[in-house]
């Protein structure tokens, strides 16, 4: 089996880089209250 590069690892996480703001809450229901943000270098 293919070992992926470093590179090619690092290449697919790119799409997760960026600023994010978040919510959470139960499945099939209303957010719960509050907010968070997050930074993905």
């Amino acid at each position: 089996m293919d070992q992926p590069t470093a590179e090619d690892a690092l290449r697919r996480l790119e799409p997760l880089v960026g600023e994010w703001s978040l919510e959470a809450g139960p499945p099939d229901g209303p957010p719960w209250p509050g907010n968070a943000r997050d930074t993905i270098e």
